[in-house]
């Protein structure tokens, strides 16, 4: 276990009853409800990824929406599977310096939450390590801890101190377990990012509409680092998890994806771009992804296709087969996946060359919709599930 953290043994009684809604199903809705006319009218959408750590001399991975999750350590008998305790959130499960973490969630009456940090050094046994009880003005989501006996807080309200707001704050532990957020991390926006409502409330400024979702739901982690990516922009914010004060860096996948499409409502006209991350060996991160000429301009099929403005309309026969071949139009001009090697502590995207057995081109937009890729212990990149 971390040298900062004192364990106590976890008490089910103590926390809330099994959530029904899990955070990245709450995300994933949330990206869908926010993009479903756009959706309708032909966006691509790539399946989620399998999340992988790497986790001691093994690795892990999970799929978001099942409560187990499988350890894959060296030779044939190395593979374990774990189910997550019913008191856990199964989507919150983290593994860092070679422990296994996870939260509880229980609501407060005033609209508040609490979330509870638990730790496991072999993933059956569970201890709290810390506790974040915050105010309603900026519910927790997920909560990943970082060295120097640190925490990365995520909330969708946002976090807000004089003129500083971010999605990101670190938070600090105190010897009786209590959380307590330290710093909010500057997201480098020239935009404000959360304005005040009418009624006095934070709430996401208009010009960053296309961020009320977070920073993305794109995430990935490796010793070194955390990624937090918004797949369409193509933009990565890195918390560095080593650092005595760490801080958000923006790295751009598109060089011409600037700001002016923060406010573009209902996904931006951007076709989806990065549609996978996973974490290397080395602490570098593996990124594939569509070319910024597909993300531009991958939509511009569309053009002749009639808005739809009631999310629940199916659309006529002419109408879906106007967007079939408008997404197959788009696919077939714009074909290629880019591979990118991410190196956290310098900033630095690299070309990759395709990895063995993994396409260069797509050739349908169904080809996309089921793509997946993930790095098996031997550190080789491996396509499908």
């Amino acid at each position: 276990m971390s040298r900062r953290h004192k364990p106590r043994k976890s008490n089910k009684n103590q926390t809330a009853e099994r959530p029904m809604i899990l955070w990245r199903r709450i995300q994933a809705l949330a990206v869908v409800t926010i993009l479903a006319p756009v959706a309708l009218l032909g966006q691509i959408m790539p399946r989620p990824q399998q999340i992988m750590y790497w986790h001691k001399d093994g690795v892990v991975y999970q799929e978001w929406d099942r409560a187990e999750y499988t350890f894959q350590g060296p030779g044939k008998g190395g593979k374990v599977i774990h189910k997550v305790p019913d008191y856990l959130l199964p989507d919150s499960l983290d593994c860092f310096d070679g422990v296994y973490w996870a939260t509880a969630k229980r609501e407060r009456g005033d609209g508040g939450r609490i979330l509870d940090v638990f730790w496991s050094p072999s993933g059956s046994q569970w201890f709290l390590s810390a506790v974040l009880d915050a105010p309603k003005d900026s519910v927790p989501c997920r909560i990943m801890p970082l060295d120097t006996g640190l925490f990365l807080v995520e909330s969708l309200h946002g976090f807000h101190q004089g003129r500083q707001h971010s999605f990101l704050a670190t938070a600090t532990l105190s010897k009786d377990q209590k959380l307590s957020i330290k710093d909010i991390l500057d997201p480098n926006l020239k935009k404000p990012l959360f304005q005040r409502d009418r009624l006095g409330a934070w709430e996401v400024h208009p010009g960053c509409a296309a961020l009320s979702t977070g920073f993305g739901y794109l995430v990935a982690r490796s010793e070194d680092a955390i990624l937090m990516a918004d797949g369409k922009l193509g933009w990565i914010w890195i918390v560095e998890t080593r650092k005595q004060s760490p801080s958000l860096r923006l790295v751009r996948l598109y060089p011409g994806i600037d700001e002016s499409y923060l406010d573009r409502p209902f996904g931006r006209g951007l076709e989806m771009g990065i549609l996978g991350i996973q974490p290397r060996k080395n602490g570098h991160f593996l990124i594939a992804a569509r070319s910024e000429q597909a993300v531009l301009h991958g939509r511009d099929f569309e053009k002749q296709v009639e808005p739809i403005r009631n999310v629940h309309d199916r659309g006529t026969l002419a109408k879906n087969a106007s967007l079939a071949e408008g997404r197959r139009m788009s696919v077939s001009t714009y074909p290629e996946l880019e591979w990118w090697d991410l190196d956290p502590v310098g900033g630095q995207v690299t070309r990759e060359p395709t990895p063995a057995g993994l396409p260069r081109k797509f050739s349908s937009p169904g080809e996309i919709e089921g793509f997946r890729f993930r790095i098996d212990i031997n550190d080789r990149v491996i396509g499908g599930d």
